[in-house]
């Protein structure tokens, strides 16, 4: 039995499908441990095999799963769907993200040139912009713009002083590509 301290559990859906997220501590464990134990508490039907694809994102071998994950400076996020009509992406960070308020402003001015300048709201945009890049499996670059469009398919949350984003988008062809 894994030692971790879960801090939230839910699910959320659209016509692309139901995604599972775990939010929980920062620990030791790999991620890829903590997507199986996850996997297998939610669909205990299926023993998945998770390893990371070249580019270090998780993938589930053998089963229709679609797996994401982030990490913050002390949280994970784990996202998790069965459905094959779905692309996913998470996101999680915490104001420790915002390193220097001199990037902070270069970011923002460049890539939300309508956000409100706090960190809060800059924090929702980043989020957004990075689970779409995960989802997509493109640089983040083409998600910034992207993200500010108010896209149906992300969902964005808070849990402590932590801001989160999951995007759950349909199959085929990312957008902007």
């Amino acid at each position: 039995m894994l030692e971790i301290s879960i801090q939230s559990e839910f699910s959320l859906q659209n016509d692309h499908g139901i995604a599972h997220v775990r939010i929980l501590e920062k620990s030791t464990t790999p991620t890829e441990v903590l997507l199986k134990d996850f996997c297998s508490q939610v669909f205990p039907e299926i023993q998945p095999t998770v390893a990371h694809d070249r580019d270090g994102r998780p993938i589930a071998h053998g089963e229709n799963l679609t797996l994401t994950a982030s990490h913050s400076e002390n949280l994970t996020m784990l996202g998790i769907s069965r459905s094959s009509n779905c692309r996913l992406g998470a996101d999680i960070e915490g104001p420790r993200a915002l390193h220097s308020l001199d990037r902070f402003k270069e970011i923002s001015d460049k890539y939300f040139p309508k956000f409100d300048g706090t960190i809060n709201s800059f924090l929702k945009l980043w989020t957004k912009a990075e689970a779409i890049a995960k989802a997509n499996q493109q640089p983040l670059e083409i998600s910034l713009d992207e993200s500010y469009r108010g896209r149906t398919e992300i969902f964005t949350g808070s849990h402590k002083d932590h801001v989160w984003s999951l995007a759950l988008l349909p199959p085929g062809t990312p957008q902007g590509n």
